[in-house]
């Protein structure tokens, strides 16, 4: 029935109700006919007027009676039935009002039997998953599972509503489109009169947008934590692998994976050097990935990758063009990586997996990202640390080897100690020291330091004559690397030595002795290795530092040796410095001379400025250009002794407060100087030339300097040489630059040769022939080379000329 009729009953009843006396008359009087026939039948039947008057009062009194009860029992029958439809039509009102209450929920609401399947639902369970009444409606709520709970927890569920007790929590169902949805669901049971479960009411509250702002708020919490969490690890260790594998590890409380590893980019190659969760995969998938190499030319993922230097996610591999399927990681359906850049460079990118396609999308990517600008300040970090540490093992391995040069006797024990260091160092199979035989045509292996298995072949003699690979690493002086001893075509008796002993890679460094080589140490290694520059050039100091050691360890040997022949020298010494204090004297006399002949040749021309100015003022007019020209003479004269002197204070300034050298073109100086003094030699009638060697090295000097010293030889070459030439030259040899002045001049006495380069000193020959000067232009040249690191050689024959070499060291291309 409707609950729109309920009017319609009410006033069918009253109207019912109105009509009971009507009802009650017609039956009354049909009654009363009834009874009154009757009763006239039986008087008729009477033979007695007063019997049948009586038969007839007493049947109208009982019919009188009949229909009074008759008329009061349909009376309160039809009251009742108007009662019941009263208290109906209340009821039927308030379960309309209900209905309408629970059609209109916002919230989902399912009403079951006590067996769990659906009898009705409202609108808003329609609207929230998609089902209608229709399709609900016998069906069980298992219509909306997920799959996303387990066994125990539906278990959980019926064991609380069927002893009776209301279940309240959150669930994860399915729509009807297949989408998930979070909902928080109240479930109570419903008893009837004996207190028995007779169904189940459900109510459902859509709390996906709740669950999706606090899963929002969770990860942000994550992602907060793991990033505190990171930062705590480039503060509790330096170690890169340790703070990668742990950036490994947090990356997975924001970003989630099932595998995850970090490439190291190097030579045009990707390999992995820290890896996680490849073990919950499979073992086999953890060993292939630890030898798995990916080249950069041929992967196009790891091309955009360090070419946009940005993250690039991949929601589902099959859908990428350039994913190249590997059956080692085939599980693999989704991808995310991040480049880690330093120095604007991609050095290494984190690299994870999912097994579900279409996981990852560009959050994650974002996510990643932050997580590499800290991965690439670990790597700095790190990769400083690492190289301290490194500098600091390397200076702890010379360390070692120089202090065994304090207490090594001799240079077996030496070069046994470098072989031990260096293979702690470099963790090697092999490490081995040889030294040249007397005629040097080969070498023999005097120390090592070996594994375990490996045998010893101390004193085994490697020709070096004949093994053209020996004889090029010896005459050269540079390192010997072989990476792959296998491959290459190595003579006869080095390749036996290597095979002996499985070795495959090779680093060989000579060991010099005063420019020298007298042998060489290596580490030999039976796995391949590719040796880097800084560890070449660590052996190569160390390859010095033994070179060095050995020359102090061989002077000691001699001083131990010469410790007889001490007390025979100290007397020789003696004299010898008594000669030199005699030459001390020697010299401050000279000095104490030359005092005396400076003030002489102040007084000198000083005198004749003196008379000439007078003669210039009152003698005769036709010899004033004479007087002029003596003054100007005596003039330079006085200039050139003034000169001399501040050039030899500024020498010894230089030396207490040194003096700022710069590569030095020692051609250019001598054009320089030939050019100024060319008009002096002409005019002396004198052939100057000048050879210089082209493409010639710099050397480092002073070059105002410089040029004095090729001024004062050239100018004493001019004023010493009477007739004939002087050259001028410069070439290289041996590593060093010569300038040398060569003239045919007076020469020089083989007496003045050892006083040559004296202060103060000039030659007897020299002062009798009248020639001008202080004595000081050598000694300048001599100090002026000292301060450059050179040294200066003459040679003289008299009557055909001198000789004059000035050596300094060429700058080498390091410097």
């Amino acid at each position: 029935m409707m609950f729109d009729d309920r009017s319609a009953i009410q006033l069918q009843m009253r109207r019912l109700f109105r009509l009971k006396w009507l009802v009650l008359g017609v039956t009354y009087v049909l009654v009363a006919l009834m009874v009154a026939m009757n009763h006239v039948s039986r008087f008729r039947a009477e033979t007695s007027l007063w019997k049948g008057a009586v038969n007839l009062f007493v049947g109208w009194g009982i019919t009188t009676v009949m229909v009074s009860v008759a008329y009061n029992h349909a009376r309160g029958l039809l009251e009742q039935l108007y009662q019941m439809a009263v208290e109906r039509e209340e009821v039927e009102r308030q379960l309309y009002v209900q209905h309408a209450a629970l059609e209109a929920a916002a919230n989902a609401i399912v009403i079951t039997d006590k067996d769990g399947r659906i009898t009705w639902v409202n609108h808003a369970f329609t609207e929230l998953t998609g089902h209608t009444l229709e399709e609900a409606a016998n069906q069980t709520p298992r219509l909306l599972q997920s799959g996303e709970h387990g066994v125990s927890f539906y278990t959980n569920l019926w064991e609380t509503i069927l002893s009776g007790q209301v279940w309240h929590g959150d669930i994860k169902n399915r729509r009807k489109d297949g989408s998930l949805y979070a909902e928080e669901q109240t479930i109570t049971p419903v008893l009837d009169e004996d207190g028995q479960i007779s169904g189940f009411i459900a109510i459902k509250q859509d709390i996906s947008e709740r669950k999706r702002l606090e899963k929002i708020e969770r990860d942000r919490h994550q992602w907060a934590e793991a990033l505190r969490e990171t930062g705590l690890a480039l503060n509790a260790s330096l170690d890169l692998d340790v703070v990668l594998d742990r950036f490994l590890e947090q990356i997975g409380r924001v970003v989630p994976y099932d595998s995850a590893n970090l490439m190291i980019i190097e030579n045009d190659k990707a390999y992995v050097a820290r890896k996680i969760g490849y073990d919950r995969i499979s073992p086999e998938v953890d060993r292939a990935l630890a030898d798995m190499q990916f080249d950069l030319a041929e992967t196009a993922s790891l091309q955009k990758i360090i070419s946009s230097k940005k993250s690039l996610i991949i929601p589902t591999v099959i859908d990428y063009p350039g994913w190249i399927p590997r059956d080692s990681v085939s599980y693999v359906q989704s991808w995310a990586g991040v480049p880690i850049v330093v120095q604007n460079e991609v050095v290494a990118l984190f690299s994870l997996d999912k097994k579900e396609p279409g996981f990852y999308c560009a959050e994650h990517g974002h996510l990643l990202e932050t997580f590499a600008v800290q991965a690439a300040l670990a790597w700095q970090n790190a990769h400083l640390f690492e190289e301290t540490r490194r500098r600091a093992r390397e200076l702890d391995l010379l360390n070692h080897i120089i202090g065994e040069t304090a207490v090594a006797s001799n240079v077996t024990q030496l070069l046994q100690t470098g072989c031990t260091e260096l293979s702690r160092f470099f963790e090697v199979d092999q490490t081995v020291a040889v030294m040249f035989n007397e005629a040097r045509t080969a070498v023999i292996l005097i120390a090592e330091k070996l594994a375990s298995d490996l045998p010893s072949l101390l004193g085994t003699a490697i020709p070096v004559v004949g093994n053209p690979i020996l004889q090029r690493f010896f005459e050269t002086g540079g390192p010997l690397v072989i990476p792959r001893a296998s491959v290459l075509p190595l003579p006869p008796q080095m390749a036996a030595v290597l095979t002996q002993r499985g070795i495959e890679s090779v680093l060989m460094v000579p060991i010099l002795v005063r420019e020298q080589v007298v042998g060489a140490v290596g580490i030999h290694s039976r796995a391949p290795r590719n040796f880097t520059e800084t560890e070449i050039k660590l052996v190569q100091t160390v390859g010095e530092e033994l070179g060095r050691s050995i020359d102090m360890i061989r002077l000691n040997e001699q001083l131990r040796s010469h410790n007889a022949q001490l007390e025979e020298r100290v007397a020789v010494r003696t004299k010898e410095l008594a000669d030199a204090n005699m030459r001390l004297q020697e010299l401050d006399r000279l000095k104490s001379k030359f005092v005396s002949d400076v003030s002489h040749e102040l007084r000198t021309p000083i005198t004749n400025l003196g008379m000439y100015l007078d003669l210039l003022e009152h003698g005769r007019a036709d010899k004033k250009e004479r007087y002029i020209a003596i003054l100007q003479r005596e003039t330079a004269r006085i200039s050139q002794l003034v000169q001399d002197i501040l050039d030899l204070s500024r020498l010894e300034e230089s030396q207490e407060k040194g003096v700022a050298f710069e590569p030095v073109d020692l051609n250019k100086i001598v054009e320089q100087v030939v050019a100024a003094q060319l008009p002096k030699a002409q005019t002396a009638g004198l052939l100057l030339t000048m050879e210089t060697e082209e493409d010639m090295s710099l050397i480092l000097g002073a070059p105002r300097q410089l040029a004095q010293v090729a001024t004062n030889l050239l100018a004493n070459a001019i004023n010493y040489t009477r007739e004939g030439e002087i050259t001028i030259s410069t070439y290289k040899q041996n590593g060093e630059i010569c300038l040398q002045v060569q003239d045919t001049g007076i020469g020089i006495d083989e007496a003045d040769m050892p006083h040559l380069f004296d202060r103060f000193y000039r030659g007897q020959r020299v002062a009798q022939l009248g020639v001008p000067g202080t004595g000081l232009g050598l000694g300048i040249v001599k100090e002026i080379i000292d301060l450059h690191g050179g040294r200066v050689e003459a040679s003289s024959e008299v009557g055909s000329g001198s000789t004059f070499s000035v050596w300094l060291s060429a700058m080498t291309e390091a410097a």
